[in-house]
């Protein structure tokens, strides 16, 4: 039951990560997923955006979460952007995640 609850409080988090503060969802991935396989992460949201193999042997992951586009249009030109949050993991050579953190783009 206490998993349960977690999850729903770290889904309702990862919802509102971007009117979360960057502490607030931070603090609660590194604690859900530091310490353990990579693939809970993976698992949740999905593959990863982006991936780099580091010279250590670990990997850096990168999720782009929760996009919405702003289109804004005024006679014959218009401009766009995308804002999304970043999601950032590193992994040990052993596939165990060391840190998580977070971005608003």
């Amino acid at each position: 039951m206490r998993s349960w609850t977690l999850l729903i409080i770290l889904l309702a988090a990862l919802v509102s990560a971007c009117a979360a503060t960057q502490e607030q969802v931070t603090s609660a991935l590194q604690n859900q997923y530091s310490g353990k396989s990579i693939d809970g992460l993976v698992v949740q949201f999905g593959p990863p955006s982006n991936s780099f193999k580091m010279s250590d042997g670990g990997t850096s992951y990168e999720w782009n979460i929760a996009n919405h586009t702003n289109v804004e249009y005024y006679r014959y030109s218009g401009t766009q952007n995308t804002l999304y949050c970043k999601i950032r993991a590193v992994a040990g050579a052993d596939g165990v995640v060391k840190h998580v953190s977070t971005e608003d783009a």
